[in-house]
């Protein structure tokens, strides 16, 4: 799709416009001269950050308690529908998609 000259025109005087705006929200939130940068490193220096044993034990029972909760998730609801001798063909595969959707999360922490 191409755009016609008038509407190029017209998207970069409102990009010159979006420009001063930002620029005069960064001074007027005090960003332009690096000050509240320096105020943010500060605030994050001070934070008690957990070393890597800590956060290894978190990330671990955060997967921990997700397995745990998706397993009991296929046991209540996509277990009975497998069991069933008449199962409905798409009440499977929406179990199916839900136990792949929570694999997915769990993988990703």
């Amino acid at each position: 799709m191409k755009l016609s000259s008038s509407k190029v025109s017209e998207l970069e005087a409102h990009l010159d416009e979006t420009k001063k705006a930002l620029a005069k929200l960064l001074k007027k939130r005090d960003w332009g001269n690096g000050k509240r940068l320096e105020k943010i490193r500060k605030q994050l220096y001070k934070i008690k950050w957990p070393n890597s044993n800590e956060d290894t034990l978190y990330l671990n029972s955060t997967i921990k308690e997700s397995v745990i909760k998706l397993h009991d998730r296929i046991d209540n609801e996509l277990a009975p529908l497998i069991r069933k001798e008449d199962y409905g063909y798409e009440a499977l595969k929406l179990g199916l998609h839900e136990f792949r959707r929570g694999i997915r999360w769990t993988a990703l922490y």
